[in-house]
């Protein structure tokens, strides 16, 4: 998924929009994947949440580049969202601070990227 996502923003520096979009899509959709199969710990677990949010705020961002303002708005929702799920579960397990503390940025980022007259200056 990582790789794809890398490939996605080569296609991007290149400015082929709709290819980079396509690889930034294809990249989610693995790790979510990876995630529902393969993140069996809880240090696992927040590797994939970073991977996907990733994924998830350069689809945003592309969504966004493109004038898909209500699409990108929904992907940035979804980036926050899945954070904030993940940090509360991590309240109630027994994850180590360190990986909780670092999806803290993400879900800030991911919330500013939400609003969807911020999203432009972010």
């Amino acid at each position: 998924g990582s790789t794809m996502r890398e490939i996605a923003e080569l296609h991007h520096a290149q400015g082929d929009l709709e290819k980079a979009l396509e690889m930034a899509t294809e990249s989610v959709r693995l790790v979510r994947v990876w995630r529902d199969d393969g993140c069996n710990s809880c240090t696992d677990r927040f590797a994939c949440v970073e991977q996907e949010t990733a994924a998830l705020l350069l689809v945003g961002s592309l969504q966004h580049e493109r004038c898909e303002q209500t699409e990108a708005f929904k992907t940035f929702t979804e980036a926050a969202r899945l954070i904030q799920i993940n940090v509360l579960a991590a309240t109630t397990s027994p994850s180590p601070a360190s990986s909780q503390a670092s999806l803290l940025p993400l879900l800030e980022v991911s919330k500013l990227l939400a609003f969807a007259h911020c999203a432009p200056e972010a």
